[in-house]
């Protein structure tokens, strides 16, 4: 029996999946669509068990089949199912059907369905990944390094600044001793006037 290959988590489920063969006998599309909704997806699904749950024939199952691009998986026994990703595509398909009489437009309205779903700005998902993940850390530490270089050149700038407006008299003892010592250093050494007269004796006697 159809009805003991299935697996329902309950009762209700299996009495909402035997009220979707009901269809030839009054009940409408609308209220098959909506037992659909209730069902647990089947994790593998015969064609045989597909077509009772839509209530169509081959022809219409394999152009929707066409039309999904779905093709049947081969179990190892060689027999063909199909996933619970192709029944859920399916059911979207059957829900469309149902509604509109043909399926015709299902897979337009489908992708604007898609396109307005990523469109939708969820505020705690966005705070969570701005301070979570790499990106997260890699901002932090690009704040502590750009922190560090305003430090750094606050310092540099402060130095040469009080440095232009000091003057040796601002110096203490030490500092002063050193740079009088630097000044001495950098001038020419002081020589005797004997030497100093024998060199401009040498450079006239050369000169001559």
């Amino acid at each position: 029996m159809l009805e003991q290959s299935l697996r329902f988590r309950s009762q209700s489920e299996r009495d909402a999946y035997v009220g979707t063969r009901m269809d030839s006998s009054g009940t409408t599309s609308g209220e098959v669509s909506n037992r659909l909704r209730a069902m647990e997806l089947p994790t593998q699904a015969r064609r045989s068990e597909l077509l009772q749950r839509y209530g169509i024939g081959k022809t219409t199952f394999y152009e929707w089949l066409k039309y999904l691009d779905i093709r049947a998986r081969k179990d190892r026994q060689r027999h063909a199912y199909f996933t619970a990703e192709h029944v859920r595509q399916l059911d979207s398909l059957h829900r469309y059907y149902c509604d509109r009489g043909t399926i015709e437009g299902f897979l337009e309205a489908q992708r604007s369905v898609t396109v307005s779903e990523e469109a939708v700005v969820h505020p705690e998902e966005s705070v969570r990944e701005a301070f979570s993940g790499n990106g997260y850390r890699d901002r932090q530490f690009a704040h502590l390094v750009r922190t560090a270089q305003e430090w750094k050149a606050g310092v540099e700038v402060a130095k040469y600044a009080i440095a232009a407006n000091l003057s040796d008299d601002d110096l203490p003892d030490d500092l002063r001793a050193a740079v009088e010592q630097a000044k001495a250093e950098s001038l020419p050494k002081s020589r005797s006037a004997e030497a100093i007269a024998q060199d401009i004796q040498s450079w006239s006697g050369s000169s001559r």
